[in-house]
């Protein structure tokens, strides 16, 4: 494994996070047969598995959509001949009903949704629960959340195993038994009181071959959106400096193939579905191969919406693109721009040059579909000036949604030990990852050039920003304009918000309703 800093040990030492950001930018793939793996398996044991998803929503009020990670974890143990349920107690918050199902179901294993390295806390607390309950349960984490935090949650609690990186074939080799502990690459494991990490497992190149995600085993009518996430890709070939996302997708960037994907999509769409939304970071990358699923959505005839609100790149676009996406039924995307300045684009490793944003964004707006933008706000190399430049880049021009995040250091990441090597931290790992709501706009780190002062300012100047064009996006200019108003008035914010994330649902299911059929 590549070297760790001293300062960084420090920290995992006094923590219990630990952070290995070169091992997770290594570049690792392999090409797995499924049908070979499939045949391989003779004399599994077939089994059950009961996957659970906590009730951990972040910033995003309610459950939009169902999970394809875990999706895709079911449909493929599902079509592996194992047993699979799934509970989203995002919909279904009673701890009362996790234990109904795991009487009536009786799983022999019990997998964890670990998505987020925000609030494991309530991790904890679930694993503890289940653990008094049923004292004899397997516990299974995997996700994002369990590829950086192992470590620290298998010593931490009684979790049983964790699965690191992508999922599908070794939590299929877990299951079925066929090979000893050890020798089940991705997985990590208990051994008594010593925790075994096996080698980790490279990442998967034949995503073609994989099952589609199993959303028919979650509940799709109790989320606010009537709509399929489709996974088009996997990993980021970027090397930016805050992300998360490299310790369980890789930097080794996993394309599907254009007739793959409309095979899902006709899949989904012969069920009454006729919304979707592309998940993943890259879908533009490859711009000749957006353009031929564009292509292929457009000569099927179905009649579809689609979306990009996970973010594409600013220098990914050109106008036959985005016309073609416009043609085949995309509404909305949005660039994850960052910021505007050279230097502080250079230090975040985003691999982009800030002349190349203003002619995409003023291309954006020509072809008409609305977009957003997404910035950060006080990233090594940021100062206040700089961000008022940010702001009235994000102010001026025809944005219909913005973000202005508070950038949280993750363990595994490059930021996070720059800030702990530099001691620019001013809140501990642990107090900013289990009290997200909290820090959302409270910054957890400063530098000599942007003080703490300076960037609550900014945040706080950014989120009226950002609330502003959202609800003149959801509500009109009148109505949203007004509630804008009302909102910034901070007296009144208790009494709002409830009601604002009230409205915002029903706003949302009603524009839903004429989108599918009631499949499901």
């Amino acid at each position: 494994m590549a070297k760790t800093s001293s300062s960084v040990k420090q920290m995992q030492k006094k923590t219990g996070f630990y952070s290995n950001a070169k091992e997770n930018l290594k570049v690792e793939y392999e090409k797995t047969s499924y049908a070979g793996f499939m045949a391989a398996r003779k004399g599994f044991h077939k089994q059950k598995l009961l996957l659970v998803i906590p009730n951990i929503v972040g910033d995003k009020i309610a459950a939009t959509a169902p999970l394809p990670g875990v999706a895709y974890i079911a449909g493929f143990v599902r079509e592996a001949g194992h047993e699979v349920s799934v509970l989203d107690m995002r919909v279904d918050r009673k701890m009362a009903h996790v234990f109904e199902r795991i009487e009536q179901f009786k799983p022999d294993f019990i997998g964890l949704s670990f998505m987020t390295q925000h609030e494991f806390q309530k991790i904890y607390d679930f694993v503890a629960q289940i653990r008094e309950k049923v004292p004899n349960a397997k516990i299974i984490i995997g996700g994002a959340g369990a590829s950086a935090l192992f470590e620290k949650v298998l010593t931490d609690t009684s979790v049983d195993y964790c699965i690191t990186r992508e999922g599908e074939y070794a939590l299929l080799e877990l299951m079925d038994g066929l090979k000893p502990l050890g020798d089940v690459s991705g997985l990590v494991w208990k051994k008594g009181t010593e925790l075994v990490k096996n080698q980790f497992r490279k990442f998967e190149l034949s995503i073609d071959e994989l099952p589609f995600p199993a959303y028919d085993l979650f509940p799709m009518k109790a989320y606010v959106d009537r709509k399929i996430p489709v996974v088009t890709s996997r990993g980021c070939p970027y090397y930016c400096t805050f992300c998360a996302n490299k310790a369980s997708m890789g930097v080794a960037w996993r394309p599907r193939t254009p007739e793959n994907i409309l095979k899902e999509l006709k899949f989904w769409y012969a069920k009454g579905f006729n919304q979707f939304h592309f998940v993943d970071d890259n879908f533009t990358l490859d711009m000749r191969r957006a353009e031929k699923i564009c292509d292929l959505i457009i000569e099927s005839g179905m009649k579809i919406k689609w979306d990009l609100r996970n973010g594409i790149r600013v220098d990914k676009v050109t106008e036959p693109l985005l016309m073609k996406m416009k043609q085949a039924g995309c509404f909305y995307y949005a660039f994850g721009i960052e910021h505007i300045d050279q230097e502080v684009l250079d230090r975040m490793r985003k691999n982009l040059k800030a002349e190349i944003i203003e002619p995409s964004v003023e291309l954006a707006e020509k072809v008409g579909i609305p977009f957003g933008g997404f910035f950060i706000v006080g990233l090594l190399g940021d100062t206040y000036e700089k961000f008022l430049k940010v702001y009235d880049f994000a102010k001026r021009h025809k944005f219909s949604e913005v973000r202005f995040y508070n950038p949280m250091p993750f363990p595994g990441t490059e930021l996070y030990e720059e800030l702990i090597e530099k001691k620019l931290l001013v809140v501990e790992p642990d107090e900013y990852l289990n009290h997200n709501s909290k820090f959302k706009n409270e910054p957890v780190f400063a530098t000599p050039e942007f003080s703490i002062e300076e960037r609550k300012k900014a945040v706080a100047m950014g989120q009226k920003l950002v609330m502003e064009k959202f609800l003149k996006k959801e509500f009109g200019t009148i109505i949203g304009g007004t509630g804008a108003f009302l909102w910034n008035l901070k007296f009144l914010n208790p009494v709002l918000q409830p009601v604002g994330i009230s409205a915002w649902k029903v706003m949302r299911k009603l524009k839903r309703s004429g989108s599918a059929i009631e499949p499901m």
